[in-house]
């Protein structure tokens, strides 16, 4: 291979000065064998030792070419001896198209490939900067989308850095050509079916023909984005404790409408990793935060559901009702449930459970006598004294025995179960996958 000391290329010094500075973690590149990720591995082959480097090259099978772009891969990496390493994909749609569905795919791979602290590069250029800004223009983005591709993010246990992101796809050709790179070319790229290839071809041109510092502009575009979206973030944390997937309903309200859909906006993408439409939230304002207070509205999102209560918002995972589960249970063993994990501990003065009891979820009409109050008390009336929300109440674990209730975890114990001060009993732990919250009673 021709050394880069050859190459007189302005807009390599300032990425082989920061690959040069790279540390000794491992460095791997996502290579599919096409024009930008072929001239990033170069890239990285003549600047970073080459024991360090490995390609990472993922089957989509979608194309008939897929085996023949493997081999052309894995031939590449033996040519310039450096790492190799492929991994097929399913690639499923729900419903966001092909693209969506096999960059799903592609990172999940990623994420699973990747070792603590490792680097993983990518071949994102201008070219694809401005096609992605585009797109997120057009379908109503704010300043998170207008944000474009990050030069960095984590990924799993590593980090993913885009070092191209300043240089056009031009210049990637006049570099290929210079070293006489082969790559592949992938026939779906042409297909102006899919939006990206149409801008691609068609819309950016023109605009390039017509605004020369269209680029130019673009990053410094970018740059303003990603200052306006960090404010947006800081004032949601002020105004809201963001990472708690409940929110209480008289604060929210206390804010304008822009600070309440700001909050609503960034408390959603912590939990879903993805923010809320601007659509979604002015329905979720008008139908939810304004409903009548003895209603309990929701709003549906993919497999998320925001549910109020009383005084309270919640952002919930859509999961299915076990209203006929059950299993038996000794304590010795922590036990999933569909709504979270049960944990017993001994504890000298613990609950006195049976030594087996079978657990259920609510079904309706239960009742026990709650230690120390002397009389039987509905589950619903229980409920109702602690405050429990009613999209709660359903993934409340209740321990059986003999059809007798002897707890509902976290609510209240049947006198029958109350611990002796010298006696070894149980401690209960419940850690609930709904509100991703630990208790213990």
């Amino acid at each position: 291979m021709t050394s880069l000391r050859d190459v007189d290329f302005s807009w390599l010094r300032p990425i082989r000065a920061q690959l040069a500075s790279l540390q000794e973690a491992p460095i791997f590149v996502a290579y599919s064998g096409g024009l930008d990720s072929t001239c990033l591995l170069h890239l990285i082959c003549q600047t970073i030792p080459r024991h360090r480097v490995t390609a990472l090259h993922i089957h989509h099978g979608l194309s008939v070419h897929a085996d023949a772009w493997l081999e052309h891969c894995r031939a590449t990496c033996a040519d310039w001896r450096c790492g190799f390493e492929s991994q097929c994909v399913d690639v499923t749609e729900s419903g966001d198209g092909l693209e969506a569905a096999a960059r799903r795919a592609r990172y999940a791979a990623f994420e699973q490939l990747l070792p603590t602290q490792a680097l993983l590069l990518q071949g994102h250029h201008g070219d694809d900067q401005l096609e992605t800004l585009m797109l997120h223009l057009l379908r109503g983005s704010g300043p998170a989308g207008m944000r474009g591709i990050p030069s960095r993010r984590s990924l799993g246990a590593g980090q993913v850095w885009r070092p191209l992101l300043q240089v056009r796809r031009a210049q990637l050709l006049q570099y290929a050509e210079h070293f006489d790179l082969r790559w592949v070319e992938d026939d779906s790229n042409i297909d102006q079916a899919f939006d990206r290839n149409f801008l691609r071809a068609e819309i950016a041109p023109l605009l390039q023909q017509r605004f020369p510092q269209l680029y130019s502009g673009m990053a410094a575009s970018v740059e303003a984005m990603v200052e306006a979206d960090y404010l947006q973030r800081a004032m949601a944390a002020q105004d809201a404790a963001l990472h708690d997937p409940t929110l209480p309903l008289a604060s929210l309200l206390a804010l304008d409408e822009v600070r309440q859909r700001n909050v609503l906006r960034h408390w959603c993408q912590h939990h879903t990793g993805q923010p809320l439409a601007r659509s979604a939230l002015q329905q979720l304002q008008q139908s939810v935060l304004h409903a009548k207070n003895d209603s309990s509205p929701q709003l549906m999102l993919g497999d998320w559901r925001i549910v109020r209560s009383r005084q309270t918002l919640a952002l919930l995972p859509v999961v299915e009702l076990a209203s006929d589960w059950s299993v038996v249970w000794d304590f010795q063993c922590p036990l999933q449930t569909p709504y979270g994990v049960l944990v017993a501990l001994p504890e000298r003065g613990g609950w006195c459970f049976p030594k087996r009891v079978e657990v259920a979820f609510r079904q309706g009409g239960e009742a026990l006598r709650p230690v120390g109050r002397g009389i039987t008390k509905s589950l619903k009336t229980l409920f109702k004294e602690h405050n429990v929300p009613q999209w709660q109440r359903q993934s409340t674990p209740l321990l059986w025995s003999d059809d007798v209730l002897l707890c509902a975890v976290d609510i209240a114990v049947d006198e029958s179960c109350r611990g002796k001060d010298s006696a070894m009993g149980w401690r209960l732990v419940w850690q609930s996958q709904i509100l991703s919250k630990q208790t213990q009673f």
